[in-house]
């Protein structure tokens, strides 16, 4: 295996790991919800310790003066507008809403990849793509409509769906800054931003910041694991192998959050329809993997616009 295709199966690799982190997050977030947190309040705290572990690694000479444009802008739209969005939308609707509208968000970055980054795919890749998509709508919705029941909870449902689009915008910025800064320096800054911009929101709403003691335990492996993690998985998958591709990877999450639903309520088994909707998926991850860029391709899969990016400074890891 040449050293492309090493870097280009971590890529894939990564992302799919981080799909799984990905897919349990809904679950996780109604859970501490429902245990007495406030939205602004997990959207605060969450990021804070997920910030905090990625603060050593910051150091203020890696940035140029154009990078804290982007970072302002991923503080503010990914650290705060979409969390809030977020967490408020899953506290007014259902954990079955919430795992099928997450899934939004990868599609949203692959269509602001597409769209603004110029990312491309073989033809096939784009069919590989579709299928993906097609799978995890049949996994989240079980193509069981009537029980969706999203006129009941249409508000907090929009939120989720205004969410995910805001975070499709922060993936593609963050696939930018990445190519040639430091990923947890990014992370760190981009994370601790956010509580900046989310603590006016705190005390214009006198939101509490009491945790229940029962809940702090699940609020930082919360943080570590869906936030830390997750995030770091998914920027070094957008370096290697751009963030079109993660997209379509990340959307197998919605397969994840159905397996993980299983293990917290047993009762809940998936029906034959969802397992044939996560096969589609896994298999159609495979055939993009294979059949979606040429095999003679001499660097990972980036637009023009990506390399640019990249060239306009030192590539830190």
């Amino acid at each position: 295996m040449t050293g492309t295709n090493r870097a280009r199966f971590r890529g894939y690799a990564l992302v799919f790991c981080g799909a799984v982190l990905f897919g349990v997050a809904a679950s996780l977030s109604k859970l501490l919800l429902n245990m007495g947190l406030a939205p602004v309040e997990l959207s605060f705290y969450s990021q804070l310790v997920a910030g905090l572990l990625f603060l050593p690694s910051v150091r203020w000479r890696m940035f140029v003066r154009r990078d804290w444009r982007i970072l302002l802008f991923l503080g503010s739209v990914g650290g705060a507008v979409a969390p809030i969005l977020f967490y408020v939308g899953i506290a007014r609707t259902t954990a079955a809403n919430a795992a099928m509208l997450q899934n939004g968000e990868p599609l949203f970055t692959i269509g602001f990849a597409y769209l603004l980054l110029g990312e491309r795919v073989l033809r096939r890749g784009y069919a590989m793509i579709a299928a993906i998509a097609a799978g995890a709508f049949v996994v989240a919705t079980n193509l069981e409509f009537s029980d969706a029941a999203f006129a009941p909870f249409l508000a907090g449902n929009l939120l989720l769906i205004g969410a995910s689009a805001f975070w499709g915008l922060d993936n593609t910025a963050s696939a930018v800054i990445t190519r040639r800064v430091s990923i947890p320096a990014v992370l760190g800054v981009r994370l601790l931003l956010g509580c900046v911009f989310l603590t006016p929101v705190i005390v214009a709403t006198n939101t509490s910041l009491a945790v229940p003691t029962d809940a702090i335990p699940l609020l930082v492996g919360y943080s570590v694991v869906t936030i830390a993690v997750y995030a770091t998985a998914l920027y070094y998958a957008f370096r290697t192998i751009g963030p079109l591709r993660s997209g379509a990877v990340l959307s197998t999450s919605a397969l994840w959050g159905v397996l993980f639903a299983v293990l917290l309520f047993p009762n809940q088994l998936p029906s034959g329809t969802q397992l044939a909707g996560g096969a589609v998926m896994v298999l159609a991850l495979i055939g993009l993997y294979l059949l979606g860029e040429p095999r003679s391709a001499e660097g990972p899969p980036t637009s023009e616009a990506l390399s640019a990016s990249a060239r306009d400074g030192p590539r830190s890891p």
